[in-house]
């Protein structure tokens, strides 16, 4: 179904941010989580830690939320605090998420998880550059989009997929979020965009291959409109998981001009997943 460019900026400027690898640092609320170690590792993607910092981090999920233990549970945080202005990348980037999400009894403080996601970003760590991106488009956009490029323009130079998808979500939509949409503080470049998005989706971020379909199902700009790429990077979101990249699939397969070969080539690459245990895939 064709969108007007309005509405299709402002699709993809809502699928992006939702999406989960480039979800901003503001928590949704200001209480504490209790969440076992091996649940924060993996919500955090198994973000590498020096056995320092996992030594701390452990002292904190061991120690939070009984009383008996709030010695060991601020032995943890300090440890941690005491490893990240001494300069520990890793000790920043947990302490970041710690604060965003209110993990382990720390009540949830987006200043302090800015603070740390500065520090790490500003020692040239790549995922902490593009949190940092999306956080200054999303939730301080109007009042400082320059940062959100700059981040975004460092972190994609390390060709950082995260890094890529803030680019190109900078590209894609030219306004921040919560700025009116008739002040555009940057043009938007969809070619560089779609760019962008590509190298992410080659890298494994299948919420670039969200975008990418929705721009080809769409056209956008100077991209045109292109069904084949649009079904292409539609089934790779669908087989890495995403539910409404298998949506756009289903529609496509049950539109009267769906060639024969696009229904075998979907059905081979569905059944090739489900031969993969690693992957955590959909249902054929």
């Amino acid at each position: 179904m064709e969108m007007n460019s309005r509405k299709l900026t402002s699709a993809l400027l809502s699928l992006l941010l939702s999406a989960g690898s480039i979800s901003v640092l503001a928590p949704q609320s200001a209480e504490a989580r209790d969440v076992t170690f091996q649940d924060f590792m993996k919500e955090a993607g198994c973000m590498p830690m020096g056995e320092k910092v996992d030594g701390a981090v452990k002292r904190l999920s061991t120690a939070s939320g009984e009383d008996s233990g709030k010695a060991k549970w601020q032995e943890g945080l300090d440890s941690l605090k005491k490893l990240a202005a001494a300069g520990n990348v890793e000790a920043q980037l947990v302490l970041a998420r710690v604060y965003k999400k209110g993990d382990f009894g720390v009540t949830a403080n987006v200043e302090e998880a800015v603070k740390w996601m500065t520090a790490a970003a500003e020692a040239g760590n790549g995922f902490a550059q593009a949190m940092l991106s999306a956080y200054y488009w999303r939730e301080a956009a109007v009042k400082d989009p320059e940062k959100a490029l700059k981040w975004a323009e460092k972190s994609a130079a390390q060709d950082t997929g995260m890094g890529m998808l803030a680019l190109g979500l900078i590209n894609v939509t030219g306004i921040p979020a919560g700025a009116p949409a008739d002040k555009q503080s940057f043009p938007q470049n969809p070619e560089k965009a779609v760019e962008l998005f590509k190298k992410a989706s080659a890298k494994g971020l299948y919420p670039a291959d969200h975008m990418l379909a929705v721009i080809y199902a769409n056209g956008m700009g100077a991209v045109k409109q292109d069904s084949d790429k649009a079904f292409e990077y539609a089934l790779n979101g669908a087989i890495a998981g995403d539910s409404a990249c298998a949506t756009m699939v289903g529609k496509f397969m049950k539109s009267a001009d769906a060639p024969p070969d696009k229904l075998k080539e979907a059905l081979a690459r569905y059944e090739k997943a489900v031969r993969e245990p690693q992957k955590d895939m959909l249902t054929a």
